[in-house]
């Protein structure tokens, strides 16, 4: 499972070097054995005006 969203997190700003609120998206990932156990879970933060999504 993957869920994108477009975020604004003061709390990171001063990690990414970049000003509170500045638009950010967050990509969180789980992935899940046969049998339905969490196996990895991953939390991405993406500098909005850096990203390209190609398909």
């Amino acid at each position: 499972m993957k869920s994108i969203q477009a975020a604004r997190l003061a709390d990171v700003a001063t990690y990414l070097n970049i000003e509170e609120g500045y638009p950010l998206l967050s990509i969180r990932s789980t992935v899940s054995s046969p049998d339905g156990q969490k196996i990895h879970r991953s939390k991405q933060l993406i500098l909005g005006d850096k990203f390209e999504l190609i398909v």
